[in-house]
């Protein structure tokens, strides 16, 4: 619950909770009574006197002025600042510099530098007032914050008894669908039914087109069968005619209907959503329908086996996938929203204007032919990177399907059943003459792989498993036998590996095992009739479909029935992982994606050794998935601040949570974690009819940093009214009925009256939230770096924040890397106030690296003169580059007696074996200084120098670089403008841009308008560390994970600088 009087234009700081409210000690007399709904009143003992108000509680008098916000000094303050370690954080043996005689000279140096820190607060004070300005996003406090004094009790309440009710409070009336201009819940539920109905149109009709070809390449499919049982081929089976005729009379029409009728539809979907004008008529989902229905009927007409039909098996499954569609297609004609243009758009080809947008954005379009160029190139690339262990292991894994399958082939090809299908062993002319069994070992060939693919596909989603690996190797440090993991396994791509076993590996290998299998089923008559009819039944269709069908496992059940349904369930869980059906509706994606459930089942049925090679993996998940469920699931957390962010009071766009995380009394955390981390969240009371059965998981980046007493997530408020997102947000603003934009929450001990932030039961009984965390993921590998660089593109800045906060509050004082963080963030000029809670915590992290390198950072005019001499070599450098038109000369050969040599770090130095000196210059070289011109040669020795000496002079020096780059803008957009509204984006700008170095008078932050230039900014940072692996951490939009990836590939150089990109997957 709220406390009164809370300040609304307060704002927490991050890396602390603020203290519960004290409890006034009340009168003789008088106790503190609390109702089962959580109301507090105050009752006299002795007068039976009744008062809503704290009796001990002053007087009211004239309304008290509105309080300031909390000033963003207080972070710096040693007074304010409390830290407590993380488990995480610590490493065995890693030098420490907070001893308590480290932590009294920082305190005191602090109060020495707090005129400094009193600069910061006056440039903080502009910022802070924009994004606190009153109806930009949080409404003025009222006049009166005080409740009725105690001679006027609220209205119903007698005196001598319990109040009746609550004081009236302001009316949460949710809005009508009508009201709003919001759609009907029963649409926002089917929102992506559209897209789930295209995506399954578009399979069944390839399935339609691959059936069609397998009976026109089919005589048995397309013509029938007729066996003479002529005295050269065997004798036939008694009883039986000497001529066996099982005709197809509608084979060949069907061939040229699946044919046909298939590409048709696949045409017919891609001239809705992939041309330049997307047609998105109401009408089409009606003709849609129809056209499913009239394609799928034929499939079920003609395959009922008859004496005289040998049935047509393989359009019975196309079929079966077209009733399933015209299903979902009925849902999104009648009950769905027809989608918009934008939203059905979906271009197989990028377009000019697309192309144009993302190279806006900073993202890169690469053609086909520029893919195919460039792969030898990649490959010498990342052998010299030390990337080439990964390709060597794709590599290794692709040829590991090959060998399986080979294996499979040649073991199923000479194995009694395969010999006996063939004709050869016991010899039957009649098989071998119509050229029987030869699919066969082929369908064991990709049956194989998918026991091997299907197995690996589990192990990237053991999120326990990977998380545990990520920590290992994300230190600086790592045990040698332990660095070639993030190097071979994948485990910053470990959800695309996930999707690439199921895209690729998996559905190659289905499409052959099935194409295999089908082919085979043609000569069912023949094997009927060679081997009887305990061995194959001579329909096509029973072999494919009945569950009781001769090839039956211990169960009873046969193994093509188990393979359709495999299929089947195929169609469900591929068609709903696609981004826009994810996109438009979660629950969908997580509803259909469950059905996994469904194929393992099948597949342990299916499969006859599936149930040993489910064993490497199986058993993992299920303990990974239980323990995720009912252990770090259920674990209670409280809740204890809500901010609400966004340009309008009524409508906010980001939501911000944080949950008590304080060190408890057995010395640990609720949740520990490492920067980088993210989670599932699980909000019960506002779960979907089907939560009883699935529970709806959310993952989300943490924001916070892990010595922080809180646990902060920030959430982008979805438009939807129906949205997860949207109603968590409905749920919490009812918590908070004045609009002040922020809830704080404390529980009362009714035993000893004691107060605790955070509050885990809201007030439906539910748990606020359920939390399973943490998680690992790529950007948590920053740590492994001395420079790293951290791109967040949008939202995806939240694990930048995390780390950042980490980084500059706690892991520097501690001697930890990284030392050298650059921070990019990429956004729209339009999206900036969303991000408000971001901005007010940019300035004050640049101002504690400067707190730091004053106290930590040794001779700093020294370095600032290396820097300047390190800067006028490289322009003299890059300027006789421009000049230069002839062959570099052979450096001059050593003096007797001198060598060289490279330190740990790479840097090449020269010594005198007999006296033992050391020269950073080749003995007998004059060396070149700033200024003073030279060779080329010489200036590029002069510039490693510097850059080695720039370093060591830097070793306990720390920096933090913050660009923004605002996309949608131009240059002019950015100067400051004296009348920019409050709260506007322009007042922000400003506002960030006047946040300057008290001393240097240089900004906190710079500020760009347009694309982000990845070139000229790689290009600096590698002329500027020279010879060290740089880590890109990169979380946002592909298009500009690619940019980044051709940079790092750009300007890498393995005798220079080595940018390494770990991009984030959700």
């Amino acid at each position: 619950m709220k406390p009164q009087n809370a300040n609304p234009n307060a704002r927490l700081i991050p890396s602390t909770i603020p203290p519960p409210p004290g409890l006034l000690g009340l009168p003789p007399g008088w106790e503190r009574v609390e109702k089962e709904d959580g109301t507090v009143y105050y009752w006299n003992v002795k007068t039976q006197e009744v008062t809503w108000t704290n009796p001990a509680a002053p007087s009211p008098g004239a309304p008290a002025p509105i309080p300031q916000p909390v000033p963003p000094v207080d972070r710096f303050n040693p007074a304010s600042v409390t830290r407590r370690n993380s488990k995480l954080n610590t490493i065995p043996g890693a030098p420490s510099n907070l001893d308590p005689e480290s932590e009294a000279r920082l305190r005191q140096f602090q109060q020495d530098r707090y005129g400094t820190v009193q600069g910061v607060q006056r440039n903080l004070g502009g910022l802070d007032a924009a994004i606190r300005a009153p109806g930009a996003a949080f409404p003025p406090p009222p006049t009166n914050a005080f409740p009725p004094p105690p001679g006027a009790p609220p209205p119903g309440v007698v005196m001598g008894q319990p109040p009746s009710g609550l004081p009236p409070a302001p009316a949460v009336k949710a809005p009508t669908a009508a009201a709003s201009g919001a759609p009907p819940v029963s649409q926002h539920r089917f929102r992506a039914m559209p897209h789930l109905a295209r995506n399954m149109g578009l399979v069944a009709s390839t399935v339609q087109v691959w059936i069609g070809l397998i009976i026109l390449s089919s005589n048995t499919y397309r013509a029938g069968v007729t066996i003479v049982c002529d005295p050269p081929l065997g004798p036939c089976a008694d009883g039986q005619p000497q001529t066996l005729e099982w005709s197809s009379p509608y084979g060949l029409g069907m061939g040229f209907w699946c044919l046909v009728g298939g590409s048709a539809m696949l045409y017919f979907e891609y001239w809705t959503f992939a041309r330049p004008v997307v047609q998105v008529a109401p009408f089409l989902w009606k003709v849609r329908l129809g056209a499913y229905l009239i394609l799928g009927v034929p499939g079920f007409l003609t395959a009922y086996p008859t004496d005289s039909n040998s049935s047509l098996m393989p359009p019975i499954l196309g079929s079966v996938y077209y009733m399933i569609v015209a299903g979902i297609t009925a849902i999104s004609a009648f009950f769905a929203r027809t989608p918009t243009a934008k939203e059905w758009a979906w271009p197989w080809f990028t377009s000019d204007a697309q192309k144009k947008k993302l190279v806006e954005e900073g993202g890169k379009v690469s053609s086909f032919e520029e893919l195919l160029t460039t792969i030898p190139k990649q490959a010498i690339s990342l052998f010299e990177k030390g990337m080439l262990p990964r390709l060597i292991f794709l590599t290794w894994y692709s040829m590991l399907n090959i060998v399986l399958g080979l294996e499979a082939y040649n073991r199923h090809k000479n194995s009694v059943l395969g010999k006996a299908l063939r004709g050869v062993e016991p010899a039957n002319e009649l098989l071998q003459k119509v050229g029987a069994g030869q699919w066969f070992p082929f369908a064991k060939l990709f049956g194989q792989l998918l026991n091997l693919n299907c197995t690996v596909m589990v192990l990237p989603v053991v999120r326990g498993l990977v998380m545990r690996l990520h920590n290992i190797t994300s230190f600086k440090g790592t045990p040698w036998f332990l660095k070639w993991i993030p190097f071979v396994l994948p485990l910053d791509k470990n959800v695309v590996f996930h999707k690439a076993c199921a895209k690729y590996f998996i559905f190659v290998s289905v499409f052959g095992h099935a194409t295999a299998h089908y082919m085979n089923y043609q000569y069912a008559p023949y094997y009927e009739q060679a081997l009887g009819a305990a061995i194959y039944n001579r329909s096509p269709t029973k072999m494919a479909w009945l569950p009781g069908a001769p090839d039956r496992n211990k169960l009873g059940i046969a193994a093509g029935f188990t393979g359709e349904v495999l299929m089947t369930v195929m169609l469900i869980i591929y068609c709903g992982a696609n981004d826009q059906v994810k996109r438009s509706h979660y629950e969908t994606f997580w509803y259909s994606h469950h059905f996994f459930i469904v194929w393992f089942v099948f597949l342990l049925i299916h499969g006859p050794v599936w149930k040993y090679w489910c064993l490497l993996a199986l058993p993992a998940y299920i303990v990974d998935r239980l323990l995720r469920v009912f252990y770090r699931g259920r674990t209670p957390i409280p809740l204890a601040n809500v901010f609400f962010w966004g340009s309008k009071p009524d409508k906010p766009d980001v939501l911000t949570l944080q949950f008590d995380n304080a060190v408890q009394g057995d010395g640990r955390k609720h949740v520990e974690y490492m920067e980088g981390h993210y989670l599932y969240l699980r909000c019960p009371s506002v779960e979907g009819p089907l939560s009883w059965l699935l529970k709806e998981w959310h993952p989300f980046t943490i924001s916070s940093a892990p010595d922080e007493s809180v646990l902060e997530v920030n959430i982008r408020i979805m438009p939807s009214p129906f949205s997860w997102t949207n109603k968590v947000a409905k749920y919490l603003a009812m918590l908070d009925p004045q609009g002040t934009g922020h809830i704080q929450l404390t529980t009362r001990n009714p035993t000893t009256g004691a107060i605790t932030c955070g509050k885990t039961l809201g007030p439906d009984g539910l748990p606020f939230f359920q939390v399973d965390a943490p998680h690992g993921a790529p950007s948590q590998h920053v740590f492994s770096y001395n420079t790293a660089i951290i791109v967040g593109a949008g939202i995806g800045v939240t694990p930048c924040s995390s780390i950042m906060k980490g980084v500059v509050n706690y892991r520097w004082k501690k001697g930890y890397t990284p030392n050298n963080l650059h921070f990019f963030w990429v956004a729209r000029l339009t999206d900036l106030t969303t991000f408000k809670w971001l901005l007010v915590q940019l300035p004050e992290l640049k101002a504690q690296e400067l707190v730091h390198n004053d106290f930590y950072g040794g001779d700093k005019d020294r370095r600032q003169a290396l820097i300047k001499q390190l800067e006028g070599a490289r322009k003299q450098l890059k300027e006789l580059n421009a000049d230069s038109k002839g062959e570099i000369a052979a450096p001059p050969a050593l003096p007797p007696g001198w060598a060289e040599s490279r330190t740990a770090k790479g840097d090449q130095y020269y010594y005198n074996t007999m006296t033992g000196e050391t020269s950073w210059a080749p003995p007998g070289l004059k060396e070149a200084t700033a200024g003073s011109g030279g060779t080329k040669e010489q200036l590029e020795l002069q510039v490693a120098q510097l850059q080695a000496a720039v370093r060591e002079a830097s070793t306990n020096n720390r920096t933090l670089s913050i660009t923004i780059y605002l996309t949608g803008c131009k240059p002019g957009d950015l100067k400051p403008k004296p009348d920019a509204k409050p709260g506007s984006n322009e007042e922000l700008i400003a506002a960030l841009q006047s946040t300057t170095d008290p001393n240097t008078g240089e900004p906190y932050l710079i500020i760009k308008a347009g694309r982000p230039d990845w070139p000229g900014e790689f290009a600096d940072l590698a002329d500027r560390y020279g010879r060290e692996d740089i880590g890109v951490i990169f979380c946002g939009a592909p298009a500009i994970a690619a940019a980044l990836k051709e940079s790092c590939e750009k300007y890498s150089d393995r005798e220079k600088t080595i940018f390494r990109l770990h991009k984030e997957n959700f």
